[in-house]
């Protein structure tokens, strides 16, 4: 398998350049366009205003792909405003540590009172 090298993007550059990005033009040879410095620190709000201005930027025959973004809501937050591919460490690590998201928010498996209970309900299947 050979390596595919995306195009970085990074909050800084767009938010100090941000009428040179749009006319650099975004469509280089590069078969993606990775989106980076977002995730650590940032208000919620700002990476979501961030992630809606690149995606009006980049085209969208190219993935576009953002970098250590794992919470399940900032997903599909992102998802909406157009982002195709993401990573992150937290749900590997969360998972480690024995934290399961859940639709109820968080649990910890390893509590000890997961022990002897069970998840009340399990959701229902519908065809």
């Amino acid at each position: 398998m050979s390596k595919v090298y995306f195009r970085l993007f990074r909050e800084v550059y767009i938010r100090t350049c941000g009428s040179k990005v749009q006319s650099s033009s975004p469509k280089q040879i590069a078969p993606g366009n990775a989106i980076g410095g977002l995730s650590v620190g940032e208000p919620h709000e700002d990476m979501y205003a961030m992630s809606a201005l690149v995606t009006e930027i980049l085209p969208e025959e190219k993935p576009r792909y953002l970098m250590g973004v794992g919470t399940p809501i900032n997903i599909l937050e992102n998802i909406a405003l157009g982002i195709d591919m993401f990573d992150c460490v937290m749900p590997s690590r969360n998972g480690r540590n024995g934290q399961l998201f859940t639709s109820e928010g968080i649990i910890n498996i390893r509590n000890k009172k997961w022990g002897t209970r069970f998840l009340s309900h399990r959701p229902q299947w519908q065809f």
